[in-house]
């Protein structure tokens, strides 16, 4: 996907700052900003997590809805915008 990543572990918390080496994109991603919160990442424990029901889903970086999860190593993920929050969500759960 074309970006650096670095993960720091916060009171036992994962957070990963990343960039985009696309520079257009990144240009239209902060969009002014130095820098900015993409998005907030749940990794859910068991493959029958919430549904997904009336939720748009989206591949990372895409604004438009996708079919299906994208399958990255062993769980499949989305990016959604639930309505009534303002943040957008990326949600991991295992494949099995």
């Amino acid at each position: 996907m074309s970006i650096s990543a670095a993960f720091l572990d916060v009171s036992g918390a994962a957070v990963e700052l990343y960039t985009v080496h696309d520079t257009d994109a990144l240009d239209a991603a902060l969009d002014g900003a130095p820098a900015k919160l993409d998005h907030v990442a749940l990794r859910l424990h068991h493959a029958d997590g919430p549904e997904l029901a009336g939720c748009a889903i989206r591949g990372p970086g895409r604004p438009d809805p996708i079919v299906a999860p994208i399958l990255l190593g062993d769980a499949t993920h989305v990016w959604t915008e639930p309505p009534g929050i303002d943040v957008l969500l990326q949600l991991i759960r295992p494949s099995g």
